[in-house]
């Protein structure tokens, strides 16, 4: 409890908040890509590029809504979102290592199990019994 209240002395409430913000602004942003895009490299990278561009647009309209204007406060909108990125790219070390090129690898065996399913189904002896040995071979 000691350390939150000295860093509320320290940077004040206000910019805590905004920092907070912006943290989940970039949050929303990357979650959206990966949802969109599939858990690979560029798509979380895009995420985060768009999440920071838009806490700073954030930042930026919301002072421009206030009678007094605090450039302190963008720029403690646009820290936060750049502490979650770097908190993402320290995560990143989850991710196989050829994840530029590949979708996610849970998502790649999925499909290489997909595939193998109807030569499961096709060489079954059950199957190949009601259907006729010559269904079987290829």
């Amino acid at each position: 409890m000691k350390a939150s209240n000295d860093l509320i002395k320290k940077f004040g409430v206000d910019k805590i908040i905004h920092g907070l913000i912006g943290m989940l602004i970039l949050a929303v942003c990357v979650v959206a890509s990966v949802f969109l895009f599939g858990v690979s490299f560029p798509s979380v990278l895009g995420g985060m590029v768009l999440g920071t561009v838009s806490a700073w647009l954030a930042g930026k309209w919301k002072e421009s809504k206030d009678d007094v204007p605090d450039m302190a406060d963008i720029r403690a909108t646009v820290r936060g979102a750049l502490l979650a990125d770097v908190v993402i790219l320290l995560g990143m070390d989850s991710f196989p290592t050829d994840s530029i090129t590949c979708m996610y690898h849970e998502k790649t065996t999925r499909t290489v199990m997909d595939r193998s399913f109807p030569v499961r189904i096709r060489n079954d002896p059950a199957v190949l019994r009601i259907l006729g040995s010559t269904y079987g071979t290829d």
